[in-house]
């Protein structure tokens, strides 16, 4: 059906139909109801997609016998309306006042599927409370931002406890006495050195009791301080306002604040008295592993705020060990062996123990989470940090480096050999999710295909099963370093190895339909390919792999494919140098010299199982002699400037044209006004109403202008005007008609009326001759869709 139908049309059509149906039902019986035509989508064997869906919007005259959405008709005539013929034309809008000779217009608008899916794809989300990839991605770098943002405050805060202005100012309160100074700094006792540190631990519990005393007041937190917030209240402000260095200093010297700044302030005390005392920080970053997405919490737990954020080390340097000292929370000293009071239980939501971080009066930083957390190797620890995964751990270890301003000393040393201890005592994981990717334990239904067991290893305890698969089921749990990775001669030559001469295989497995191996190795095939099977190796049957250098003439022994592959640093020859960039190749073609293109990488294509995925080498650049490198980056550099040289021409031709094409428009524009005059844009009207404003308009322009209105559209001018005069318009000429002189009435008015009439008539001609050339091209274009129409009935009989 045409997207544009007038109403008669429309009515010729309805009569039609209705007239066959009145046949069909004189005929006899009752009228069976057509069938619907059969579609692609109808038949289970196409798997076509369905069309989208479409918005009809109709606009109907109003005449009270059009049809519409609100227009009263009968039984039937509703029942024609609802025919099959037109069920997929369904009027959404209308308008009650149209003139006469409105037309049907009808828009189809496709519903865009993508923004259904997302938004189905939103409402499962909600259902499930999860939020979606984006928002968790998002929460997982603004967890990095937020644990950095609060690393640099721990750095800054210690740099202000190492302030002169305000140890001096402590030192003159006179808050430790000399008795209890001399016991900060016991002298060694050779017959047993364990007195000493009992001497060091009195007089830490001793200053304690003194700075308790000196901190009188102590004022609550703004919102929830430095405790961690859930996701809801990121875009929450607890109006805490920013305290300056000069404060900071005023509140520990005269012990006001709240318990952070306390905390913070013993720190300086003890290093007042010269005590090796550091400032800890247990940074507590929006939990990214809470994947809800409405939590639901409440702001203020106040059962959270029993634990410390900031607290206290001091270095016992009788023991080897440091000290754990929290003057106001909790008030206790500890020497921590395996378990901390500090550290919160599972039931704490403002406070969970990842992000433990020292500041040493040197200005160091160090990581020393491993003292407090009993568990560090447990599932639930492990994948709550940054540090979960290689590029996260590659970033912590940087902002870690970063804020330590001192070099490495022995007392680093002594504390790695405690860390080292606590891994190796924290014990075997009492859950089954706790042995996912641990570090040191691995349970034998864990150990994957390409991994062995060594000769000597031995099972290091027992883990009961208590799932419904496998109830009351006992398996072995070995040592992670006990196991052996292995791996095929092209894996291992992937990392810069290949196998020594007599390797024995570890393994045989079944080989896998896809990789590397079954598309570049072809000319490395053996018996064992016929048979599906694939030997694995170790490392001990490997070494490292050396390239032949390259020649004289600078020429470097490549594959049968050309190329060079270069898949670690070793395996780059030794007097060749690698030089990545997409333009290498046509560099070196240019300067012609020697080279081979650098293969550093593989893509794969589709799937990836079953032999069906498509493996393509990517040469990111070119491998070429030491001496060359200078004349290739040269030639890189030269194609780089000249290709940017010659899109900047480009870019300018472009503009160029671009105002050559708007400088001609315009210029044929302002030829066209200077000739025709002003074009004006008139509203899409029906002819009767268009005419009947033209007039209305000419009328209006007349009357400003002065002119009387003459009968045939002529304006009269005030010169006199003889049959031998030039012609010459007095006004400018108008598009499609022309203003001619006149003379006056007295002398020209016979003459002028004559010529006027006989203008009308022509012009009527013209435009009866126009509007009977529009009509019969209407009729035969209602022909031509009438007969259409008709056909389509005719099949949809014989099919019937």
């Amino acid at each position: 059906m045409s997207q544009d139908l007038s109403r008669e049309q429309f009515e010729l059509i309805r009569k039609v139909v209705k007239e066959k149906k009145e046949q069909e039902a004189a005929q006899g019986g009752e009228i069976r109801p057509r069938k619907r035509r059969k579609r692609h989508g109808d038949n289970p064997m196409l798997k076509i997609p369905e069309p989208a869906p479409v918005e009809v919007v109709v606009l109907d005259s109003s005449d009270s016998d059009d049809i519409g959405m609100n227009t009263t008709m009968d039984a039937e005539d509703e029942e024609e309306f609802n025919s099959d013929e037109f069920e997929d034309v369904l009027p959404e809008d209308e308008s009650d006042e149209q003139g006469e000779n409105d037309e049907l217009n009808i828009t189809f608008n496709k519903v865009d599927k993508k923004a259904e899916l997302e938004a189905k794809k939103m409402k499962q989300q909600q259902q499930r409370n999860v939020v979606s990839n984006e928002a968790k991605q998002f929460r997982k770098d603004f967890h990095a931002e937020y644990l950095l943002c609060l690393m640099i405050h721990g750095h800054l805060r210690n740099e202000w406890l190492n302030d002169d202005k305000l140890l001096n100012k402590l030192f003159k309160k006179h808050i430790i006495p000399e008795k209890v100074e001399k016991l900060l700094h016991p002298t060694l006792d050779k017959d047993l050195p364990l007195r000493s540190s009992r001497k060091l631990l009195d007089g830490l519990k001793q200053a304690m009791q003194l700075w308790i005393k000196h901190c009188h007041i102590i004022k609550s937190y703004v919102g929830v301080g430095l405790y961690m917030r859930q996701w809801d209240e990121i875009s929450k402000h607890f109006h805490n306002k920013p305290i300056t260095k000069s404060q900071f200093i005023k509140d520990i010297v005269k012990g006001r604040g709240n318990r952070d700044i306390l905390a913070q302030g013993f720190v300086a005390l003890l290093r007042t008295y010269d005590v090796n005392a550091r400032l800890i920080f247990s940074c507590q970053p929006p939990d990214y592993c809470n994947m809800k997405l409405n939590d639901n919490f409440n702001a203020i737990d106040n059962g959270s705020f029993k634990y410390p954020i900031f607290w206290c080390e001091v270095w016992d340097k009788f023991a080897k060990r440091w000290i754990t000292i929290d003057p106001i929370n909790l008030e206790t000293i500890e020497q921590i062996r395996h378990v901390s009071k500090l550290e919160p239980d599972s039931r704490s939501l403002r406070n969970v123990m990842r992000y433990v971080i020292a500041y040493d009066r040197k200005l160091g930083c160090k990581d020393v989470t491993r003292r407090y957390v009993k568990q560090m190797y447990s599932y639930k620890f492990r994948h709550s940090r940054i540090t979960n995964d290689p590029q996260g751990q590659e970033w912590y270890d940087k902002v870690v480096k970063s804020l330590t301003l001192r070099k490495r000393m022995k007392i680093d040393d002594y504390e790695d050999v405690y860390f080292s201890e606590r891994d190796d005592t924290e014990g075997m994981p009492g859950c089954l999710q706790d042995f996912k990717n641990h570090p040191v334990y691995i349970l034998e239904k864990d150990i994957k295909q390409t991994q062995l067991l060594k000769a000597d290893a031995k099972e290091c305890g027992f883990f009961k099963l208590n799932n419904k698969k496998q109830n009351n089921k006992v398996v072995k749990v070995f040592y992670r370093k006990d196991i052996i990775e292995l791996k095929s001669p092209r894996q291992w030559y992937q990392l810069g190895r290949i196998l020594i001469p007599g390797a024995r295989f570890r393994k045989i497995i079944k080989k896998r339909g896809f990789g590397v191996m079954n598309k570049f190795d072809k000319n490395n095939k053996d018996d064992d390919d016929e048979d599906n099977e694939e030997r694995l190796y170790s490392v001990d049957e490997t070494e490292l792999y050396i390239p032949q250098d390259a020649n004289v003439l600078g020429e470097i022994k490549k594959n049968t494919y050309g190329n060079i592959e270069i898949f670690t640093q070793s395996m780059i020859p030794h007097n060749c140098v690698l030089i990545e960039s997409s333009i290498a190749v046509k560099a070196c073609k240019f300067i012609r010299i020697e080279y081979a293109p650098a293969v550093t990488s593989f893509n794969f294509h589709g799937k990836k199982r079953m032999g069906k995925g498509n493996v393509k080498p990517v040469i990111s650049g070119v491998v070429v002699a030491q001496w060359y490198k200078n004349a290739v980056v040269a030639a890189i550099e030269g194609i780089q400037y000249s290709l940017e040289q010659d899109k900047k021409h480009e870019d300018e031709l472009n503009s160029l044209q671009d105002w050559n094409d708007m400088l001609l428009r315009l210029r044929i524009k302002s030829n066209l006004n200077e000739t025709y005059g002003l074009a004006k844009d008139e509203p899409k009207t029906s002819t009767s109403m268009k005419h009947f404003h033209d007039e209305e308009e000419a009328s209006l322009q007349e009357e400003e202008e002065g002119f009387p209105i003459e009968a045939g559209g002529f304006f009269m001018g005030n010169r006199e005007y003889n049959d031998s005069d030039d012609y010459q318009s007095p006004l400018p000429s108008r598009a499609g008609g022309f203003l001619p002189p006149s003379k006056s009435e007295a002398e020209t008015g016979k003459e002028t009326g004559t010529e006027t009439e006989t203008n009308q008539e022509s012009e009527e001609e013209q435009k009866d001759q126009k509007d009977n050339e529009i009509l019969d091209t209407n009729d035969a274009d209602t022909d031509d869709e009438y007969e259409a129409f008709m056909d389509d009935l005719t099949e949809e009989d014989e099919d019937n």
